[in-house]
C-alpha cells in the first residue's frame, strides 16, 4: 500500500512532457515501476490465484523494489524540486505537494492559479489571455480585494514555470513602482 500512495502522488508528475524532458532516467524507472506494480495488481485482481501470488516469495521482492526506486525519484525530485525553488524563491512558500502540482501542469498555467496567495501576498489570480497563435500571455494581476495591477509589460507564457513567473514577479515591482511614482508630491521626489 505504500507503494501504492506513493506512486499515485507521483504519477501526475511524470506525465508533464517539460519533466519527462528534464529528468529522463527518473522518468524510465518511473515508468518501471508502474509496468511492474500494475502487472502485480492485475495479477491480484484475479481472484482464483490472489492466494498463490500473496503467498509467493516474488511479491515482497517485487514491492520492496518498486519502493527501492521510488525513494530513488524521490531523492532525485527533492533535488529537481530545490532547483526549481533556487530560480524562483517564491516557490519555498509551497509544500512539496503544491509546487509539484505546478509543474505537473507547467503547460497550463492556469494550473498556478491555486497557489498565488502563497507565492504573492494578496495576488489571487492572473489574468491568462490564451491566444489563437503562440503562447498565452499574462497583462495583469488581481487582489482579493479585486482591486487591478496593469503589468508594465505583457509576460509570455512559453518557458519553464518558474521562469515567466520570475518575470511575472519582475513586471508587478516595476508597474508598483510607477504606480507609487504617480502618488508621491513632485516636491518629494529626488532628481
Amino acid at each position: 500500500m505504500t507503494c501504492q500512495r506513493n506512486w499515485l502522488h507521483v504519477e501526475p508528475v511524470f506525465n508533464c512532457l517539460e519533466i519527462q524532458r528534464q529528468l529522463p532516467e527518473e522518468t524510465k524507472v518511473f515508468s518501471q515501476v508502474i509496468s511492474t506494480w500494475k502487472e502485480v495488481t492485475s495479477k491480484l485482481q484475479n481472484r482464483l490465484n490472489a492466494l498463490q501470488i500473496i503467498i509467493s516469495k516474488r511479491i515482497p521482492e517485487i514491492l520492496k523494489n518498486c519502493n527501492k526506486h521510488l525513494e530513488f525519484i524521490k531523492k532525485r525530485l527533492e533535488d529537481y524540486l530545490e532547483m526549481k525553488r533556487m530560480i524562483f524563491p517564491r516557490f519555498y512558500f509551497l509544500s512539496t505537494n503544491e509546487l509539484l502540482a505546478i509543474l505537473a501542469g507547467s503547460r497550463n498555467p492556469e494550473s498556478v492559479q491555486p497557489h498565488l496567495v502563497k507565492c504573492f501576498e494578496n495576488v489571487k489570480q492572473l489574468m491568462i489571455c490564451k491566444q489563437e497563435i503562440g503562447p498565452s500571455t499574462i497583462r495583469m494581476l488581481m487582489s482579493a480585494e479585486g482591486e487591478g495591477l496593469v503589468l508594465h509589460k505583457k509576460i509570455h507564457v512559453r518557458s519553464a514555470v518558474e521562469q515567466w513567473l520570475a518575470n511575472v514577479e519582475k513586471s508587478m515591482f516595476e508597474a508598483l513602482k510607477k504606480v507609487r511614482s504617480c502618488f508621491v508630491p513632485t516636491a518629494l521626489k529626488v532628481s
